[in-house]
Parts: C-alpha cells; sequence; structure tokens
C-alpha cells in the first residue's frame, strides 16, 4: 500500500489537533523504507474540519512496517545523575538552566558597563554558552507537568520496541491492533490538551470543544505526536508570574519550513500579553518572507509567491495559564490569524510587507500595556492584524492619532503610521479612487498641519499656526452621524482658511488653503461611500507621516 495522502479531523477543534498533525508530518518526513533514502518532503494543509498531510514521494507501508521507528523527540534529562538513552538527542536540563543564569548575569553586566563608552568589546570566545533558544518552554513543560513522567516514560517504551513501525501503519490501515499495543500509555497533560481542564474560556472563540478528557481516553499514540510537535511548532513566554504557550497553526506548509520559522522566531524577544500575540503573529509573517524564494531567491526554502503569510501558517494558537502559587490552571485558549493584507507576486511586495510590519511593530512597541490608555490600542490592532477588517484597523489608526498628539504634548517621541505603507494598505481594500483624490489629499495634509506638524512646531518653537487638539476624539464620534460629521469638517475647514487669510493679511508664514473643489470633492466622497469611511480615512492619513520633502508647516 502507498501512503500518498493522509487526512486527520479536528476532534477537538484546539490546537491538540494541531499538535497530533504536525507530529504525525514529523514522522512520514523521518520514516523511510530503507536506509539512505532522501528524507520526503511533507506539506500539512488545512482544510477546514481537517488536516491533510501530502507525501512525496509516498510511503510504501509494507517496506515502511520492517523499518525501526525512533521516538523523534529528545529525552529530557531532569536531573545531572539521571541516566540517559543513548543514540537519540538528551537534553540535560539543569545545564541549561546553569547556562541560562550565568549568561543573565552576564547580560546585565554588559549592559551596566556599556554605559561606559571606554568599555572594551567582549570577544566572542570569551563569553558565556547562551542557553538554548527554547529553554522558556522546557521550564514551563517541566512545570507544567506536575510530576508526571510520560513524555520520558513514552520515548523509553518506544526505544525498547522494535514493532512500533508496523503498528503504525496497521494504525493508518485501520487494522485493529489491541494485542500489539500493550503496554502502550501515555499522561493526559493539559499542555497538550487545552480542554482537558476546568476553567476554560476562549476571548476569541475558534471552535465548539469537547468537555473533559479523563486519562481512560488518552491516545498513547496522539501524545507521541504531540510530545514531536512540541519541538516543532510550540514556544512558550512568562506573562509575570503566568505562562502563555503559542503553537503555530500551519495553512499550507512543509514539515521542514514550519521548523525553519520555529527555530526564528525563539531568536526574537517577544514580552507582554497583547503586545507579544501582536509580536508574534507580524515576526512569523516576517520570517515568512525573508525566508521566501521571493526575497532569498534558490536559497529560500519557504514558497510564497502568489500567496499571502497566513496562507501559509494561518496563525497562532495561544493558551494562558495563571499561576495559583503551588501550579496553573487553565484560564483562557484563543486564537490569532496571521495577517493576509496582500499576496506576495514580486520582490517588491515582499519589500513593501517588510517595510509595513517594521512600521507596525515601531508603532505596537511604543505602547505600554501597564497604561490603561494603551490597552485598548493594542486591542484594536490585535483584532485587525487577526481579522483583517478595514474597521478594525481604521478605529486603531483614530485611537493612534490621539495617542501621538498625546506623547507629542508631553514632549515625548512616538512612532508614526507613514503615508506610503498605509497607501500600500489601503489599495488592498480597494479605495485608490478615495485616497488618490486630490481633494481628499489636500484636506488630509491640512489636518496634518493643524495637528502634529503644528505641534512639532511648538516643540521647536516655531509655531506660527493654532495647534487643533482633540480632532481625532471629535471626528471619531461623529463620523457615524454624516450630517454631524460634514458639519465639523466644514467648521475645520472654515477655521483653517480664515487663519491663513489673517497671516496673510498681516504678512505672516503662509500655508495653503483648501479650496472650494477640495472641500466638494469631499463631500461627494462622502455621499458615495459614507461619512464613516472617508472620515475615518482623513484622520488616519492626516496623522501620518509624510516624506520630509512634502512636509510644510
Amino acid at each position: 500500500m502507498l501512503l500518498q495522502s493522509y487526512r486527520i479531523p479536528k476532534a477537538t477543534q484546539t490546537y491538540a489537533d494541531t499538535l497530533v498533525a504536525i507530529g504525525m508530518a514529523d514522522l512520514f518526513s523521518t520514516w523511510l523504507e530503507e536506509e539512505g533514502m532522501v528524507i520526503r518532503e511533507v506539506i500539512i494543509k488545512d482544510e477546514n474540519d481537517a488536516y491533510e498531510l501530502l507525501l512525496n514521494p509516498a510511503i510504501d507501508l509494507e517496506k515502511a512496517r520492517s523499518v525501526k521507528l525512533l521516538p523523534g523527540y529528545p529525552y529530557i534529562k531532569y536531573k545531572k545523575n539521571d541516566s540517559a538513552p543513548y543514540g537519540i538527542e538528551v537534553i540535560d536540563y539543569e545545564l541549561e538552566r546553569e547556562k541560562e543564569a550565568i549568561y543573565r548575569d552576564f547580560d546585565k553586566i554588559i549592559k551596566k558597563t556599556s554605559k561606559n563608552k571606554k568599555t572594551q568589546i567582549i570577544p566572542k570566545e570569551k563569553r558565556p554558552d547562551p542557553p538554548r533558544n527554547d529553554i522558556q518552554l522546557l521550564k514551563d513543560f517541566n512545570s507544567l507537568r506536575m510530576g508526571s513522567n510520560g513524555y520520558n516514560s513514552l520515548l523509553l517504551i518506544l526505544l525498547e520496541r522494535e514493532d512500533i513501525a508496523e503498528i503504525v501503519a496497521k494504525r493508518i490501515k485501520k487494522i485493529s491492533n489491541q494485542d500489539l499495543e500493550k503496554g502502550l500509555s501515555a499522561a493526559n497533560l493539559q499542555l497538550f490538551s487545552p480542554i482537558s481542564g476546568k476553567g476554560v474560556h476562549r476571548s476569541k472563540p475558534d471552535g465548539v470543544g469537547l468537555g473533559g478528557l479523563s486519562d481512560q481516553v488518552v491516545d498513547w499514540f496522539d501524545e507521541w505526536m504531540k510530545y514531536r510537535a512540541m519541538h516543532i511548532a510550540m514556544s512558550s513566554y512568562r506573562v509575570g508570574e503566568d505562562t502563555k504557550i503559542l503553537v503555530m497553526a500551519p495553512g499550507e506548509i512543509n514539515i521542514s519550513a514550519l521548523k525553519l520559522v520555529r527555530e526564528e522566531l525563539l531568536k526574537q524577544s517577544l514580552w507582554g500579553s497583547l503586545r507579544l500575540e501582536i509580536n508574534a503573529v507580524l515576526g512569523i509573517a516576517e520570517i515568512l518572507i525573508v525566508n521566501s524564494e521571493v526575497l532569498a531567491g534558490s536559497e529560500g526554502r519557504i514558497k510564497i509567491r502568489q500567496r499571502r503569510p497566513q496562507e501559509i501558517i494561518k496563525g497562532i494558537s495561544t493558551a494562558y495559564f495563571k499561576s495559583l502559587g503551588t501550579g496553573k490552571a487553565l484560564m483562557n485558549v484563543s486564537f490569532l490569524g496571521l495577517p493576509g493584507w496582500f499576496p506576495v507576486n514580486t520582490r517588491d511586495d515582499a519589500e513593501a510587507w517588510l517595510d509595513i510590519i517594521s512600521e507596525h511593530r515601531q508603532c505596537i512597541n511604543t505602547l505600554n500595556e501597564e497604561h490603561s490608555g494603551d490597552i485598548p490600542l493594542l486591542q484594536e490592532y490585535r483584532n485587525f492584524v487577526s481579522s483583517g477588517s478595514l474597521n478594525d484597523f481604521l478605529m486603531f489608526t483614530t485611537d493612534y492619532a490621539t495617542h501621538i498628539m498625546q506623547r507629542l504634548t508631553q514632549n515625548e517621541w512616538v512612532a508614526q503610521l507613514s503615508i506610503t505603507n498605509l497607501r500600500r494598505l489601503f489599495m488592498a481594500y480597494n479605495l485608490k479612487t478615495i485616497i488618490e483624490n486630490e481633494g481628499f489629499q489636500n484636506i488630509a495634509r491640512a489636518i496634518r498641519r493643524a495637528t502634529v506638524n503644528a505641534q512639532y512646531r511648538k516643540a521647536s518653537g516655531t509655531q506660527v499656526f493654532e495647534i487643533h487638539y482633540g480632532l481625532a476624539q471629535e471626528w471619531k464620534r461623529k463620523v457615524k452621524f454624516q450630517d454631524q460629521f460634514v458639519i465639523a469638517l466644514s467648521d475645520f475647514v472654515q477655521k483653517y482658511n480664515a487663519e491663513n487669510a489673517r497671516h496673510a493679511e498681516q504678512k505672516k508664514e503662509r500655508r495653503e488653503s483648501i479650496s472650494d473643489k477640495d472641500l466638494d470633492e469631499v463631500l461627494e466622497l462622502i455621499n458615495k461611500n459614507g461619512s464613516e469611511l472617508v472620515g475615518m480615512l482623513l484622520l488616519a492619513y492626516g496623522y501620518a507621516k509624510e516624506e520630509k520633502s512634502k512636509e510644510e508647516n
């Protein structure tokens, strides 16, 4: 029997299904029928109600059933005096913890002494070895396993048994294996089965899950696949005393590329809670593009041409474990999608994606989750990056406009979105007729001069024009009602032009006024597209930064 594809139903509608699919893809990719055979490519494809694994070349199950199958995941040696099996990867947990402590102390010293400009650069060979990139996952796994040794116990059983390949082949053929599977068992760990416990809530529901799973219904094979997948698609982060687990959910990606993405993601410094999730999905999108054939040519390991990042990796599943002192309880599971703003067809598309991601990250990283006023902004952007909803993005840009003015008023630096990257995004939403309209652009420029630019000039002591404080808040309230917004827009234009006229009379510095034609064009856009869309687009453009050569007053 040749196995070219294999379907795995989403039985729990949680990341447990994802882990099983990834583990099986890894198993199939390394299950060789004979010595010296090239490792096969296995693509994991999300088919909504199931994952489909596509194998190239196919597996000849009759030949493969006689091959020795290895566990496919590392043994974790928790204590120095513990014995460990030979012939497979062994993680020395205590040694990695020691490396982490030494490296952390070294890093503190470097940061402290780096303030001294005379500090010499320490040669690489004199620096301590850093711990593994997945040390946090290992620590949290150790904590969440609650003393269970199921992970290592199953590995040792798999090493001892010579008939594992035959058992797996029969499972695939749906042939009863009860006699052969005697002695094979696994513990149910909540880390791998996020529905097997109390206190489960979904901030963003990702499906209807089953009830609590008892130990009696745990399938040793599924747990084996989850153990393999833990080292391929899972990462862990501390949120204060709590723990947040992330699992990448494939859209359509081969197993080797998925491993690469995780390796690169673990190199990134991610922290926070909302900010952690946002930077994780943006980081994954960035990794996919940087390592694609579009940018890296023949060395690119990820095929992205004519696709969007979310088609390759659908998003991340998250589980939040609350610290209760003596243990941790699962409080929340959710799903956050990857962005899919526009397809990557050319090198220019890829570079545009990277520019947008970099710019958005800059803005997000100026927000502080400890400030209550910043949390709604992070939530709005989180909603946008996951859903791709234009309205979510415009809600963010409108509230971010207020944030910009608050920071500038306090003489603090703040990141801004750029006209260039806003245009790239809005073009993907078929907004060309609005954003390229001359009247729209002129009024947006006037907003910029009357708010952000005027505030910058005040800080530099060169302010000559009035600053229109509160414009974004006022317009946000009124854009839902066309008659009210038209009055507010007309009032802004009248005041802006009146100030220009006074400056002209007094022979002071002047700026271009808003013409009747400009206002008429925007009013026509409002009649065709609605005041909410046009008004929020004006605010997005108005509080964005232009190229320096175009910035005036």
